[in-house]
């Protein structure tokens, strides 16, 4: 409701689309560069029953198969963050504010294309929305200096 959306928009239609925007993103910039850029993700809590299915299925799937790594929820976010050339992430997730204080360029990602950007402004942190949008951010962020 804060967003002003009538439903919630961390369902697990809209959250596999943001993972499997991210993945495409990766597969341009691969393409580009002839370099894959590896995607960890961290989930803030381990999986329980109440989760569902379909995402779990996919999150393991992906995991399974190379195509994005998870990392154990215990990971240190500031050492994982640090080491990392781009943070994405869901709006307003707060590990956007951690990436931008230790200098990694963090990107709040509507897959959904619904959102209006609320988010604090500050150096560091780009809002986008819609895979074509992420592809071209990412694009910027990964490839800064090699072109």
């Amino acid at each position: 409701e804060r967003f002003g959306l009538p439903y919630n928009y961390y369902h697990a239609k809209n959250v596999q689309t943001f993972i499997k925007d991210i993945i495409a993103a990766r597969g341009h910039i691969t393409a580009r560069t002839g370099t894959v850029t590896p995607i960890y993700i961290k989930h803030k809590r381990s999986f329980s029953p109440q989760h569902d299915r379909g995402y779990l299925d996919f999150i393991k799937d992906a995991d399974r198969n190379g195509v994005i790594a998870v990392v154990p929820t215990q990971t240190n976010l500031y050492s994982l963050i640090s080491g990392a050339k781009a943070v994405v992430v869901m709006p307003y997730s707060s590990p956007a504010y951690i990436a931008a204080e230790l200098g990694v360029p963090a990107i709040y990602f509507d897959p959904s294309g619904e959102l209006v950007p609320t988010h604090e402004q500050m150096p560091g942190i780009t809002f986008v929305a819609g895979r074509e949008a992420l592809q071209r951010a990412l694009t910027a962020v990964l490839m800064e200096g090699e072109e």
